[in-house]
């Protein structure tokens, strides 16, 4: 990637560097030159031709079992519930939170799965879907959206269809000469060279030349359907110019930032004034605003979404590099962490696609800016992490499942090396644990047991695609047969596909839009090689709704043309490399897949399923902890006895905050008096009880650091934080955060405890228990989520040598202790 200050003088190169704009050429033109793909794939060890087709097919099929079961069950509702066999509508007694925020009650399955038909050349099902939903929706409607989640898979699935169903009827080409009713392959042997000029004439092209006569028929025969919508007048570009201007009002804060949520129907309410919205909710609109705007001649939509785009930019520290979370009336930052990942992942993307589709060079220079920050500040072995936006330090050891989408990105952006590597990271993950959870510690190569579902989600079958496109090697669509195999075998129910807990292995009732309108249309242009998407060139949304570039910019312009490059030969030696890990023979267990990998740094717990004689039982690993240790006070403790160690009457497990010097290692911190604060949340100044004592502070009000401040004000000599969630039963899968500025002011030791030990600890002072010590943990602790006595012998002498194994695989060398809570 270029700087951006030698954008101008170097604009051909950033051209030859894209593959433009999501733009998926035949693999065949891409990589293979004169040779066929068909005569390619047999060269390597990758799927054969007859493979591939099957799988396409495959792909078709898994698509219309899900739509053809949403139309039966549920239609005109929102979404499927796949397991209840019925629709999800908007239902204010049932609320799912933030879930329900995309859901109107206005065919949402449909309106983003339209195109999806259109890829799979059913024209016919196209047209009805147009018609159902001319007929059928409006967006007057007292409801409150999701400003990101509406324009991606409503307005983007309109003006994606609207630009289709056009083109349908300007396309319409009457192809005659064949015999339509001709189905046996051996007749179609015999029509091949007729077949192939019709094709020819069709195309202009001869990329089919390689394919067998039987998919040249199916292809013939879908362009046959074509001459349909001839009735069509824009009815849907009308209804996303009403969706449109409902949405506007949300555009309407002080700094051009919008709210994350706006009422179709009333604007902005008290309800939808929240002043907290996200860097990817406020910077994934300009592509779909951008288009309405081409389209309408309306200029403020693109206006709007590019002034808030802008404001962000505005925003990002010295560093180029810009958090999470904003607050849209002050425009103050409201965490410190900037990742690619939940909450910030498709900004990235908007940045570099809008450039391309909306043809702004500063927005390739500021990402270009924002690209090298990221690779410098967060990458490591090609996982990427959380850090401060300021500072660059880290600030989480996890990865989330959304951030599979960052391949794809480095492909249209030319960095294909990293994403090879990262992609390689992804694949591994999903063949460890059969799909991609939603939060994974790649160190540990375990998941976070509270986020252990895989809600069908796209990205990674994304990214698989644009390798496939870029390299030409069906490495990976073997990856991709894969992942639709899994896809069968694990989450198809009897009237949809459902997500799944891969902790539980249980099926929620949840088939979300974006699985039609994504997951399974990347899927399926993987196996497809002539695909109408790889004769144009498209930009493909966030919510994978293809939008021409040629449509809302001028076509001679340099980056409307398509433009293909040759893979390094280096980069396939790799691929090669990688084949042999993941399918060859070079490493065919495991472990050894993960040795061929470097790691990172330990994150704070590992979590892992241990299976022995049908009992499941999940460890969790912890290295990185603190211990509050509870004693009664100095005259029950009977100090002058030193024949015995005093006994804890308390032994609670917390987690350590992000600042301060951490409490001191086991057995050397002194006993000390600790005393609830009043006020209980700490968010004002202290009175004098606290000097010389540890503080034992309830969560909520303001934030950690500002806790901590007031307590190392008033003389604290500590601070226990009790955390107010009911549903946390293990305080170390969190982490207290600092504000980035005040952090290295803290000298006292800070850590946080979960709801129920924290009330334990409240409830031991009235018995007397009025003295803590705070101490790091002084070995590896295992913690098994199940009740030890109810195992066999054998169960638990092969659990302790499992655990074993997995402490020695992380370097530690302490014999494993089987402790027993002292009070509880």
């Amino acid at each position: 990637l270029l700087d951006g200050k030698e954008m101008a003088s170097s604009a051909l190169v950033v051209v030859v560097m894209l593959l433009a704009a999501c733009l998926v050429c035949s693999a065949a033109v891409k990589y293979h030159g004169e040779e066929g793909l068909g005569e390619h794939l047999e060269r390597e060890r990758g799927l054969c031709p007859v493979d591939v087709i099957a799988m396409r097919e495959e792909a078709r099929e898994a698509f219309y079992y899900a739509y053809d079961n949403y139309m039966l069950h549920a239609y005109p509702a929102d979404e499927l519930m796949p397991l209840s066999c019925k629709g999800r509508y908007r239902d204010p007694s049932n609320p799912r939170g933030h879930m329900d925020q995309v859901l109107g009650n206005y065919t949402l399955t449909l309106i983003d799965s339209l195109d999806t038909l259109a890829v799979l050349g059913d024209y016919v099902g196209f047209e009805t879907g147009v018609q159902l939903v001319k007929r059928d929706v409006s967006f007057d409607r007292d409801v409150t959206v999701n400003l990101f989640e509406v324009t991606i898979r409503v307005l983007g699935g309109l003006l994606s269809s609207h630009l289709l169903a056009e083109k349908l009827q300007e396309e319409c080409l009457a192809v005659t000469g064949a015999d339509w009713d001709r189905s046996h392959l051996g007749d179609l042997l015999l029509y091949r060279e007729e077949l192939l000029e019709q094709l020819d004439s069709f195309y202009g092209i001869e990329e089919h030349r390689s394919l067998p006569a039987h998919d040249i028929f199916l292809r013939l025969r879908e362009q046959r359907r074509a001459c349909v919508l001839q009735d069509y007048k824009g009815e849907l570009l009308d209804l996303a110019m009403d969706l449109g201007i409902r949405l506007l009002p949300a555009f309407q804060t002080n700094t051009g930032i919008p709210f994350s949520t706006v009422n179709l129907k009333f604007g902005i309410g008290l309800v939808e004034s929240d002043p907290r919205t996200c860097l990817a909710g406020a910077g994934t609109l300009l592509l779909e605003f951008g288009t309405l705007s081409r389209l309408t001649g309306y200029t403020i939509f693109e206006s709007s979404a590019a002034k808030a785009m802008k404001a962000l930019l505005n925003r990002k520290s010295a560093s180029d590099m810009l958090p999470g979370l904003i607050d849209v009336n002050s425009g103050s930052w409201l965490e410190q962490k900037a990742s690619i990942g939940a909450g910030s992942d498709s900004f990235y993307e908007y940045l570099f696609k809008a450039y391309i589709l909306l043809g702004d060079p500063a927005l390739y220079g500021e990402f270009a800016s924002v690209y090298t920050a990221i690779q410098s500040s967060m990458q490591a072995d090609h996982h990427y992490y959380g850090v401060d936006y300021r500072t660059g330090k880290s600030r989480q050891k996890h990865i989330d499942s959304l951030q599979a989408f960052w391949p794809a990105l480095q492909v249209i952006a030319g960095d294909v090396s990293n994403a090879i590597e990262n992609h390689a990271r992804y694949l591994d993950i999903w063949r460890r644990v059969g799909f991609l959870p939603e939060v994974y510690f790649p160190m540990q190569q375990a998941f976070d047991k509270r986020n252990g579902e895989y809600p069908l989600r796209p990205e990674f079958v994304e990214s698989t695609l644009f390798l496939s496109g870029s390299t030409g090697r069906s490495f990976y669509r073997r990856v991709g047969a894969e992942v639709l195999t899994s896809l069968q075998t694990s989450t198809r129910t009897s009237c949809g596909f459902a997500s799944i807990n891969v902790v539980k292995g249980r099926l929620g009732d949840r088939m979300d839009s974006y699985f039609l309108a994504e997951t399974l249309k990347y899927l399926y242009l993987l196996f497809d090689d002539i695909n109408w998407i790889d004769r144009g060139n498209y930009v493909f949304t966030t919510e994978g709704h293809p939008l021409p570039v040629g449509v809302v910019k001028d076509p001679n312009d340099v980056l409307a043309q398509k433009i293909c490059v040759r893979v390094p030969d280096a980069l396939h030696n790799r691929i090669t490399e990688l084949e042999d890990i993941f399918y060859g023979h070079v490493a065919e267990e495991v472990e050894e897949r993960a040795a061929a990998m470097p790691t990172v740094d330990m994150p704070l717990e590992e979590e892992t399923e241990i299976r022995q004689e049908g009992v499941d039982i999940s460890a969790s690993l912890i290295t990185d902890y603190a211990r509050v240790l509870v004693y009664k006070s100095q005259e029950d403790s009977k100090e002058d006895d030193v024949s015995e160690p005093p006994v804890p009457f308390l032994s609670l497990v917390a987690s350590m905050g992000q600042f301060g010097p951490g409490p001191a290692r086991a057995g050397t911190s002194p006993r000390q008096q600790f005393v609830v604060t009043d006020p209980p949340t700490a968010c004002e100044p202290l009175g004098n009880g606290v000097a010389g004592k540890v503080a034992v502070v309830r969560r909520g009000g303001c934030m950690f650091i500002e806790k901590a401040m007031h307590v190392q004000s008033a003389g604290g000599t500590g601070m226990v934080v009790v955390d107010d969630d009911k549903t946390q039963h293990f305080a170390f899968y969190m982490t207290m955060e600092g504000d980035g500025m005040n952090d290295d002011e803290i000298k006292i030791p800070c850590v946080l405890l979960h709801m129920a030990a924290g009330e334990h600890l409240v409830d031991a002072a009235a018995t007397g228990a009025n003295l803590l010590v705070l101490e790091a943990g002084d070995t590896p602790l295992v913690l098994v989520d199940t009740d030890l006595d109810s195992l066999t012998a054998k169960q638990r002498n092969d659990l302790r040598e499992q655990v074993s194994e997995a402490l020695a695989r992380f370097g530690a060398t302490n014999p494993l202790r089987e402790e027993r809570p002292v009070h509880g």
